[in-house]
């Protein structure tokens, strides 16, 4: 019996998550209304369209300036990471501007260099006339330090100071004397640090070369010691955090010391102590935005399916004919674990033989599509083998796997209507609100005319790999004795999709817990990887959700290829122009 109560609940109540959410974190970066929060786009010399948002306080004015703080985030991310940052600086009295970097964000492609885009950046805060055009702090996370580190040297030290967050290449013969008052704070377990430094770890920081001459000393350095004079620009100082390069952008123990820093370096109107902290309720209210996002997903589905437009794709699941006891165990086990047996190698593959081009033009979403292509095909082989040798002695049939002809096109547009409904309410959530859909590196971006291609090409293949995922959870996985639905059918469905990236990840972070290195190197997909780990684990539970309505993997294959091929190419760097 078809029933829209329990869905419509889950509907509401993504509604009113992404609504409370919404309020709370424009709550917290106004200040109840105190702060200017806009969105600004600035063009640079090669053509480049840069988005950023300005935050100005209600002090700043032409008549009374302000010190002022550019923020510049690392590769693959974009300006809402660093929206702790800009709330803390902010409620100090700071006019900050958060920029996404070219090619990130809502920042037009290519990638760009990173000294042309921090300088123009640079030269746009001290151009506001509300700004003290000597009192900016530059502050860049991973490659965004870079861009820091070339806005300031072009700067001939006008600046006030330079934070450098996480790992930040740097040379070992760098002239760093251009460079008024830097500091960095780092963490003992950054990914990216031994790559960066050359050296083992990020906690032998304080004997890198690269580090030293960016301090100018020959010497082992002191963490939390300030080198030279901060009053006549000279000043240095390492904060060494027990975090990793992406918790440097939500702990406190990584912005109060880039407080302390600033307020050093470029006093600001309202001085607080660097540990008077409240970004963490904009996170939560972009963390409830997010989970809202994903729950519309779910509560859309049901009541969609529930009306009349969508009645025929409402079908009983055919009887079970899959494995069980040991035999599920050990499928199951291989299943998980063959996405992370080939995890680093199917990226390396991509990036060998597709290469960053007008039609792959972001190598991180080219390497997912690679990647999961490869387990769809083995996953194809091992189901189809189960069915052609064991399923159909049990009885299995075509819909036993959940492959109906019939329908196709309705749960097409099915598909079309829910991930374009979620993202008009996530889309109306944001308007309203200036509010990303954020719970840390997760987050849903928007989809605009330059991922198009991206996009296309992407979410054909998406499809039919989460088609096959479909037929071999809910066919040769699903038990004999098992309905599959039900919490613990979606629970033993998402574990099994997201589980061998689980370990892995386990793995990786384990010894860097303990060793302070990666075992299998590899920072950028290793962070990757969990996004990827949380994806797969949503379209198996919505998978499960929907073929026990439809009795079918197409509705949820189509939804959840559109929705993660959105996801992708919103969220990683578009390289080149598509």
């Amino acid at each position: 019996m078809r029933t829209v109560g329990g869905s419509a609940f889950v509907l509401v109540l993504a509604v009113v998550l992404m609504l409370g959410g919404g309020v709370l974190a424009w709550s917290v970066r106004t200040d109840f209304g105190n702060v200017d929060v806009e969105r600004l786009r600035f063009a640079t010399d090669d053509g480049s369209i840069v988005a950023a948002r300005l935050y100005r306080p209600v002090e700043a004015t032409a008549a009374t300036p302000v010190a002022g703080a550019l923020l510049l985030h690392g590769y693959g991310d974009d300006e809402g990471m660093l929206t702790p940052y800009a709330i803390e600086l902010v409620r100090r009295g700071y006019v900050v501007l958060a920029v996404d970097a070219p090619g990130h964000g809502r920042s037009s492609p290519p990638i760009g260099r990173q000294d042309d885009f921090g300088a123009h950046a640079l030269a746009l805060v001290r151009s506001l006339a509300f700004v003290d055009p000597d009192a900016i702090v530059i502050v860049g996370h991973g490659s965004g330090g870079e861009a820091a580190l070339a806005a300031a040297r072009a700067d001939e030290g006008n600046h006030a100071a330079v934070v450098l967050l996480g790992a930040v290449a740097l040379a070992a013969d760098d002239d760093s004397a251009a460079l008024r008052n830097v500091a960095l704070v780092t963490g003992r377990f950054d990914e990216f640090a031994p790559a960066a430094w050359r050296v083992a770890s990020a906690g032998r920081a304080v004997a890198s070369d690269p580090v030293r001459s960016l301090f100018g000393a020959t010497e082992v350095l002191v963490p939390n010691e300030i080198y030279g004079s901060v009053e006549e620009g000279t000043g240095r100082i390492l904060y060494l955090t027990p975090l990793t390069h992406h918790a440097l952008l939500a702990s406190g123990s990584a912005i109060a010391p880039t407080l302390d820093w600033a307020q050093r370096a470029a006093a600001p109107p309202r001085p607080l102590p660097p540990n008077d902290q409240v970004w963490i309720g904009s996170s939560v209210g972009s963390g409830m935005v997010f989970v809202g996002f994903v729950l519309a997903l779910f509560g859309l589905s049901g009541v969609l399916l529930a009306t009349r437009a969508f009645r025929e794709l409402w079908i009983r699941p055919a009887p079970a004919a899959g494995m069980r006891g040991s035999g599920w165990w050990l499928a199951a086990i291989v299943t998980a674990a063959v996405p992370a047996i080939t995890y680093f190698w199917a990226f390396e593959r991509a990036e060998a033989l597709l290469g960053v081009t007008s039609l792959w033009p972001q190598p991180l979403a080219t390497g997912a599509v690679v990647w999961a292509c490869l387990n769809g095909a083995v996953a194809l082989v091992v189901v189809l083998g189960w069915w052609l040798f064991v399923g159909r002695r049990r009885g299995a049939r075509s819909d036993t796997l959940g492959l109906h002809v019939g329908g196709f096109g309705r749960a097409t547009l099915f598909a079309v209507l829910v991930v374009t409904l979620a993202h008009a309410l996530l889309g109306t959530v944001e308007r309203a609100f200036g509010v990303d859909a954020r719970l840390w590196i997760l987050a849903q971006g928007a989809l605009d005319g330059s991922h198009a291609t991206a996009f296309a090409l992407s979410v054909v293949p998406l499809v039919l790999v989460f088609a096959v995922l479909g037929m071999l959870l809910h066919g040769q996985l699903r038990p004999l004795e098992s309905g599959g639905e039900g919490a613990d059918a979606m629970i033993a469905n998402a574990l099994i999709a997201a589980g061998g990236l689980l370990v892995l990840l386990a793995a990786q972070y384990g010894v860097l817990a303990t060793q302070e290195r990666l075992p299998f190197g590899e920072p950028l997909l290793s962070v990757f990887a969990i996004e990827l780990a949380f994806l797969a684990a949503v379209a198996a539970t919505l998978s499960t959700y929907l073929f026990s309505r439809t009795g079918s993997v197409w509705p949820a294959a189509l939804l959840n290829g559109a929705w993660v091929a959105g996801y992708l190419v919103a969220g990683v760097a578009t390289h080149v122009v598509a």
